[in-house]
Parts: C-alpha cells; sequence; structure tokens
C-alpha cells in the first residue's frame, strides 16, 4: 500500500466510441480512500494524471470520501484537467440535500463525498441524489448520485 491509505485502491473505465461524429468517451469510476488525506491526495493526482491524456470526453465519478471544498476536489477540477462537478454546474447548494453519506440508517450526514466529474464536451442537463430504499434498508452506505449529460453542440 502506498502513503497512508488504509487499503489498495483501483479505478476502473471504460473507453467508448459514440457513433455522433465518433466521439471517443471515456467513463472512469474510482474509491479514494477513506482514512489517508495523503493517500486521498496523491489518489487524486494520479486521476488527474490520467484525465490529462485522455482525448474527447471524460467522466469520473465515485467516492471521493472528500468534501467539494477539499485539495482533493480542487486536484480533480483544476483547469488542467477540464473536469468540472456536475453538482456545482448546477449551481445546487452544498447542503443537506446533496449529502451523500448517510452510513445506512438514511439520514444524510457529513458532507456530499460522490461526485460526478465531467469533461468540457459535456453539458449538464440535471443532477441529483436517488434515496430510494427497500423498507429502511439501503444497498450502500452512501446515496447513489447521478447526472443527466447531453452532448454540447
Amino acid at each position: 500500500m502506498d502513503w497512508d491509505s488504509a487499503f489498495p485502491r483501483m479505478m476502473s473505465w471504460a473507453g467508448l466510441l459514440v457513433m455522433k461524429g465518433l466521439m471517443p468517451l471515456r467513463v472512469a469510476v474510482t474509491h479514494l480512500d477513506h482514512i489517508g488525506l495523503t493517500a486521498r491526495l496523491e489518489q487524486a493526482r494520479l486521476l488527474a494524471a490520467w484525465v490529462r491524456k485522455q482525448q474527447g470526453a471524460t467522466i469520473l465519478m465515485g467516492d471521493f470520501n472528500d468534501h467539494p471544498g477539499s485539495a482533493v476536489h480542487a486536484e480533480l477540477t483544476a483547469a488542467t484537467t477540464g473536469l468540472a462537478d456536475t453538482w456545482q454546474s448546477l449551481a445546487r447548494p452544498e447542503d443537506e440535500t446533496g449529502f451523500t453519506h448517510h452510513g445506512f440508517n438514511g439520514v444524510p450526514a457529513k458532507t456530499r463525498m460522490d461526485w460526478i466529474l465531467v469533461s468540457d464536451h459535456l453539458q449538464v442537463v440535471d443532477v441529483g441524489i436517488a434515496r430510494d430504499h427497500e423498507q429502511g434498508r439501503y444497498p450502500s452506505d452512501h446515496f447513489p448520485c447521478w447526472a443527466d449529460l447531453d452532448w454540447k453542440p
């Protein structure tokens, strides 16, 4: 393991060729360390380096285990990556309505630590947090976030 990470971490991605103009699209998902700040920042730097190498549209999403004002968020949304936070793109409030962690009890807590970041090839139409459950049972300790995206003209 590297830095102060509690567990080994990874990123999974898929490269797609979208028929609209044969535009390449990269979709990646990750889960950053939940304990080590140094680990999260170094993981974010590796992700940002990967994003900068991509051509075409990029979507990077996952559990970043940090808040939108953090150094991790700043690293991933820096001008050099070309990524924007979909929630912030629509000027949604950074309050309980966007909190994604709930610890399996359905009560939003802490912060919005799950993000969908997109390159400027994509337009954010809508975003939200899915708070569905089955009789008080949740499949995760985080609410899933979603984004409705379209290609920019």
